[in-house]
């Protein structure tokens, strides 16, 4: 069994999502066992849930401001600020909650009365976990970002590489039959 990339070395992993036999340098370019094309997707699905994220909180944030300022016009900005700041912390909790619920063993949750698994809850829950873990949230999410930025710069700059080489290849094999023929 030989990698699918570098077919002269031999398969020590295959692919957690497809199935693909990868060698030690497949597997020593991402952290985890994915091929390339898993990793791209995977990365880019990330990247959409963070944006998708960060934007939602931005305008639910945006939104409850301009609503406390409409309906408390005597009150103070700080608290206008803080409602908001609490308001876009919501879908960060919302998010981080239900990855805890994924990571977490199933037989955990089966005891817990119905209500404590209603909406209600878990907004409020959202909401305490948002104000604490927001900051943190956002400068994870922006650094993640980056990075995944970057590997997205360096596969594209790879392939076009290799397309330039092919292409180079091409040609020559073109000017080598064309020489025969001469």
């Amino acid at each position: 069994m030989t990698c699918h990339v570098h077919l002269h070395k031999p398969s020590s992993v295959t692919c957690h999502c497809c199935g693909k036999k990868l060698c030690d340098d497949c597997v020593e370019r991402f952290s985890a066992s994915l091929c390339e094309q898993c990793f791209l997707l995977q990365s880019t699905s990330y990247a959409r849930r963070l944006r998708t994220t960060f934007f939602i909180s931005l305008f639910s944030s945006t939104g409850v401001f301009v609503i406390a300022q409409l309906l408390m016009q005597d009150s103070t900005v700080w608290l206008s600020l803080w409602l908001a700041y609490m308001a876009g912390g919501v879908p960060i909790g919302w998010r981080l909650i239900d990855m805890w619920r994924s990571l977490a063993p199933s037989d955990e949750y089966d005891g817990i009365h119905p209500f404590a698994r209603s909406r209600l809850i878990k907004l409020l829950a959202s909401v305490l976990i948002g104000v604490i873990m927001t900051p943190m949230a956002t400068y994870i999410g922006i650094k993640n970002l980056i990075v995944l930025q970057r590997l997205s710069k360096e596969h594209q700059n790879a392939a076009t590489a290799s397309a330039i080489e092919s292409g180079k290849q091409r040609w020559i094999r073109r000017l080598v039959e064309v020489r025969r023929i001469l």
